[in-house]
């Protein structure tokens, strides 16, 4: 996954971890030989973050006109980090360039480990007499769901069922007064998990 900048903290950083991030990155930047061209250019950083700073300091014991200013000149200094962040993004081409910003960088997703089976199976009869319907509870992961069905009372052969990103579907095609089983097992990069439980329902 290529490295890119993140700006979340822009909105979600607290008053004074705002300032103290938004100071490091100037610093960082400041005569960094692989960001030679700032844009915004350095000056036009500096006045954003002094006004912010003044405001911010001017609201600790101020009122309502005082509060409002503070947050008017942090969206100001805000945007031109963020155009910051999107000038390191279009200009660093290694992991060291990015780095050498001190900006916050977006955090790799973990990768999804092998689920367990899907619980709560259930199945019953579809629209269609011969066909039933099918599920079980939802992974809160994006996953692909495994479907198997066999017929008889004691299955041993197992017939592969289309698979789905859905924990709900409809198989059909089976004879009246014959029992179907379904079963189910969750697929990610990782590999697939255990079968679930399987349930059997009586076609009519």
């Amino acid at each position: 996954m290529p490295l890119k900048v993140s700006n979340n903290w822009l909105q979600s950083y607290s008053a004074s971890k705002f300032e103290v991030t938004g100071h490091t990155i100037i610093n960082a930047v400041t005569d960094n030989p692989f960001f030679l061209d700032l844009d915004p250019p350095l000056p036009v950083l500096i006045g954003h973050e002094a006004n912010y700073v003044n405001a911010a300091a001017a609201a600790t014991d101020g009122g309502k006109a005082e509060t409002a200013a503070k947050n008017a000149a942090r969206l100001v200094y805000a945007e031109s980090l963020r155009q910051l962040g999107t000038y390191i993004d279009a200009t660093a081409t290694t992991e060291e360039q990015f780095l050498s910003s001190k900006y916050p960088l977006r955090k790799e997703g973990a990768p999804i480990g092998i689920q367990p089976a899907p619980s709560n199976m259930r199945a019953k009869h579809g629209k269609v007499s011969g066909s039933l319907d099918a599920s079980c509870d939802a992974n809160e992961h994006r996953v692909l769901y495994e479907w198997q069905t066999a017929v008889g009372q004691n299955p041993t052969d197992w017939t592969i069922q289309p698979t789905s990103n859905s924990s709900r579907s409809t198989f059909s095609g089976f004879t009246p007064g014959t029992w179907v089983n379904v079963r189910c097992r969750v697929r990610v990069p990782a590999g697939a998990g255990d079968w679930s439980s399987v349930v059997q329902l009586m076609m009519i």
